[in-house]
């Protein structure tokens, strides 16, 4: 997937680049190499082989998530909060890539099997299950987006939380800010991580 990225990428032209069906493979390739392992640390992914990887999401540990331009991040992530979702962990989303709209239709696209680029248009009648149980999911998934640049107003909105989330997702870190290091920008984001 990645090297097929890189090709259109290279060739200018991303238009052939379907973000939902790449991501879907991604995730069925990974599920393929999935080792059953001993007992997770964490909370599981969803993802057999990512668990198998690091061992679920643990508390307290920062994950990051990397790859080339417009290959999906964002979204996979969003489908990793809908599986988190499942077993009741609280996601809290701090994006300052995507609008909470764009988040939402990621988790209903995820939710009704319905390419995000197809909901919102012209949907067929066959679509319309898909859609209610779609929403019936999303409904379920309960979380909570903000978009926080500054790494002490994230941290003060979550403390002020009467539930307190489990995962705090940031899209994207380089984006944020601290009082701290601020000469350094390595720095800066490490501390920003902790």
């Amino acid at each position: 997937c990645q090297l097929k990225l890189s090709d259109i990428l290279h060739k200018n032209d991303r238009s052939k680049y379907d973000h939902y069906e790449e991501s879907k493979k991604i995730i069925d390739y990974v599920q393929k190499g999935a080792v059953s392992g001993s007992e997770l640390l964490g909370y599981s992914t969803g993802v057999k082989s990512l668990d198998f990887i690091c061992n679920g999401l643990e508390k307290g540990k920062a994950y990051a998530l990397g790859a080339l331009k417009k290959c999906g991040k964002s979204r996979f992530a969003v489908y990793l909060s809908c599986l988190l979702a499942k077993q009741k962990v609280k996601v809290y989303w701090n994006s300052l890539e995507m609008t909470r709209e764009q988040l939402n239709l990621l988790a209903l696209s995820y939710y009704s099997g319905i390419n995000s680029s197809m909901l919102g248009k012209s949907l067929l009648k066959r679509d319309l299950p898909n859609i209610s149980f779609g929403m019936n999911n999303f409904y379920e998934l309960g979380w909570n987006i903000y978009k926080d640049h500054h790494v002490y107003d994230m941290k003060s909105r979550i403390l002020s939380l009467k539930e307190k989330p489990d995962i705090v997702f940031i899209d994207f870190i380089q984006k944020m800010q601290s009082n701290k290091y601020s000469n350094d920008r390595t720095r800066e984001i490490e501390n920003i991580a902790q």
